[in-house]
């Protein structure tokens, strides 16, 4: 199932799987999860100085793991103007994700009704968050996180001008 998921994804988004590797910057290996706008913006700044070719901004830019589409407060000016900003300074603008991760309190793990999972639900291990709550992480997430990874919301950051 996850295969073909992943082939079907790969045909819509036209996937790179024989591309060359990309050099590049990322903001996790020095901001971690504590990265802001302010702070990519800075960066981004000097990227004229720098041999690269995508600039991408990793964990800590979305309101809660698995929120994919929404930036914390930490990022005012959205995602669309921050590709933008990135694009403008001659970089491929990236963006992380973990498709298979979710905070209990995710956009992406409530469903039709906007309810929060049971604690059951929540209990599988996976990643510690900035706030110190648990993600869900499974090989199978439950039928609310599953919503993180179809195939509307790549397409939705691909709109937004992140292309890596």
């Amino acid at each position: 199932m996850l295969g073909a998921w992943a082939t079907a994804v790969g045909a819509l988004e036209a996937a790179r799987v024989a591309a060359p590797y990309q050099v590049g910057w990322c903001s996790w290996y020095h901001y971690f999860h504590d990265v802001t706008e302010s702070a990519v913006r800075d960066n981004l700044a000097r990227a004229s100085d720098w041999p690269f070719d995508v600039f991408q901004i990793d964990d800590g830019y979305q309101a809660h793991i698995g929120d994919w589409l929404n930036t914390a407060a930490s990022f005012p000016s959205g995602l669309a103007a921050i590709a933008d900003a990135i694009a403008a300074e001659g970089c491929r603008p990236g963006l992380w994700l973990a498709p298979f991760l979710a905070h209990p309190d995710a956009r992406s793990r409530r469903g039709a009704s906007g309810s929060r999972p049971t604690r059951a639900a929540s209990r599988s291990p996976g990643c510690s968050t900035r706030t110190g709550a648990a993600c869900n992480g499974s090989s199978t997430p439950p039928a609310p996180t599953c919503s993180t990874i179809s195939p509307t919301r790549p397409r939705a950051l691909r709109h937004a001008g992140f292309s890596y």
